[in-house]
């Protein structure tokens, strides 16, 4: 019973640290996702004045 025990608990020492590293993965992906989205909204705001300068 006792092998049983240490092999759930490893088991389950397993699963923390794997869902540990998928929310820190998920987390680091969606603050990239972010920055990103707002580089990409700055350059088109640029974009937007120089075609409104031009016109």
């Amino acid at each position: 019973m006792e092998k049983l025990n240490q092999a759930i608990e490893v088991i389950s020492h397993n699963y923390i640290l794997i869902i540990i590293g998928a929310v820190i993965f998920f987390g680091l992906k969606a603050l990239f996702g972010y920055l990103t989205y707002k580089k990409i909204m700055r350059q088109f705001e640029e974009i937007k004045e120089l075609i409104k300068e031009r016109k």
